[in-house]
C-alpha cells in the first residue's frame, strides 16, 4: 500500500477507471425515457428494464462511487478500482456539481488490490478537511482506518484505527467528532483524533445517521434513538424490513428510512409517531438510500444483487422513476435543483 508520490500517477489511475467505466456507460446508453405515474401502486406496474431514463440526467465522472458526499458547490467521493493484472487502487476524487467527465480532481489515492475506500464525510475544524473510511484486506481479513485529507489535495493522515472492520458501513460527523459502524457496533472518535470509544457494541446494525443531541441507527428490524453524549438508547419505531436506508430531517422533524423488501416509510422524530409509507413492500427489492429535500421524497431501490435499480422521488401524490435499469445504484444525495447518486462506473446527475 503505497500512497501516490504525485499527481501524474494519481491521474493514471484515473484515467485507467475512466476508460473501464466508459465502457460500462456505452452498454447502458440503450435506457430509455421515464414516464410520470400517479402513485407507488401504478409504477410497480410497469416493468422497471422498460421505463426510460428521463432528459434532465448526465454524467459527471466516469468513477463508480464507493461513498458520496455534498457540499454547497462540490461533490466528495471515493472509488475504488480493481484490476486482475495492472495498476489497482482507491482514489478521493472532489468535482464541482456542473462538473463534465475528466474534470474531476483526484485529491488523494493508494495503489494496491488490497485497498478499499468507502464512506466520506467532510468537516471544518478550522480547516475543510475530508474523513473518509480506508478498508486494507489482508490474510486475516479486513483491517479499516479512519483518513483525514485536505480538500484541496494532499496527504492522507490516520485519524482512527478501527476496532473491527467497517467495509461499506456507515461514517457520519457532527462537525466535533466522527461516528461509525464496524462489524463490532458504533464508534466515534473526535475529529482531530485520539481514543476510539465504543457508543454501542452490535454486530447488527445497518445504518446510522447523526443529528441535533442523537444518533439514530438500524437495528435489524428496529430503529432505535440514543444521545450522543451516552445514555440509554430508545425504540423509534418498528419496521417491515431489515432497515437498509436511514435520513433525518431536523427541519421537518421526520425519520426516513428504506428497507430491505422495499418499503419506503417515514416517522415523527418524537418516538412513537404515526407512520407513512411511500413505497409499500416489493419482493426481492432493497431500497438502498433515502433521503427528502424539503419538497421530495427521494430513494434508489435495486433488485438483489443489486441490478435493475432505480431512482425514485415522490413529490405530493406523484410518484416518477427518474431512471431505471442500473446496476449498483446507491448513495444519493441532493440539493434544491438537482440529485446526485452512483450507478455502476459512472456518477450521475439529475436537474428537475
Amino acid at each position: 500500500m503505497s500512497p501516490f508520490g504525485n499527481v501524474s500517477l494519481r491521474w493514471s489511475l484515473a484515467l485507467i477507471a475512466g476508460a473501464i467505466a466508459a465502457t460500462i456507460t456505452g452498454c447502458q446508453s440503450m435506457l430509455e425515457e421515464s414516464a410520470e405515474v400517479a402513485d407507488v401502486e401504478d409504477d410497480l406496474a410497469l416493468e422497471p428494464d422498460a421505463i426510460p431514463l428521463l432528459a434532465g440526467q448526465s454524467t459527471l465522472a466516469f468513477t463508480s462511487p464507493s461513498g458520496l458526499i455534498a457540499s454547497t458547490g462540490n461533490l466528495y467521493w471515493t472509488s475504488t478500482q480493481i484490476e486482475k493484472s495492472g495498476p489497482a487502487g482507491s482514489t478521493v476524487w472532489r468535482a464541482s456539481k456542473s462538473s463534465v467527465p475528466g474534470n474531476e480532481v483526484a485529491l488523494y489515492g493508494e495503489v494496491g488490490d488490497d485497498t478499499r475506500f468507502g464512506a466520506i464525510v467532510y468537516a471544518n475544524p478550522g480547516t475543510y478537511y475530508g474523513y473518509f473510511v480506508a478498508n486494507y484486506a489482508g490474510a486475516g481479513g479486513f483491517t479499516s482506518q479512519i483518513k483525514r485529507v485536505p480538500l484541496d489535495g494532499g496527504p492522507a493522515v490516520v485519524i482512527a484505527t478501527s476496532p473491527a472492520p467497517i467495509q461499506n458501513r456507515d461514517l457520519v460527523t457532527d462537525q466535533t467528532k466522527l461516528f461509525w459502524v464496524d462489524a463490532g457496533g458504533i464508534r466515534s472518535v473526535p475529529l482531530a483524533g485520539g481514543t476510539v470509544t465504543t457508543v454501542r457494541a452490535s454486530s447488527v446494525i445497518t445504518r446510522l445517521r447523526v443529528e441535533g443531541a442523537y444518533l439514530y441507527y438500524g437495528e435489524e428490524f428496529l430503529i432505535f434513538r440514543k444521545p450522543k453524549a451516552g445514555g440509554p438508547e430508545g425504540v423509534m419505531v418498528s419496521t417491515s424490513g431489515r432497515v437498509t436506508a436511514l435520513h433525518v430531517d431536523a427541519a421537518g422533524g421526520r425519520l426516513y428510512w428504506g428497507e430491505d423488501g422495499g418499503g419506503v416509510r417515514s416517522t415523527t422524530l418524537a418516538p412513537g409517531g404515526p407512520q407513512v409509507t411511500y413505497q409499500g413492500s416489493i419482493a426481492g427489492r432493497v431500497v438502498t438510500s433515502v433521503g427528502w429535500d424539503g419538497t421530495r421524497v427521494l430513494w434508489t431501490d435495486c433488485v438483489q444483487p443489486a441490478v435493475s435499480c432505480r431512482v425514485i422521488k415522490k413529490q405530493g401524490v406523484i410518484t416518477q422513476i427518474l431512471s431505471s435499469g442500473g446496476i449498483g445504484v446507491g448513495h444519493l444525495q441532493w440539493d434544491a435543483a438537482s440529485l446526485y447518486w452512483g450507478d455502476a462506473g459512472l456518477l450521475r446527475k439529475f436537474v428537475y
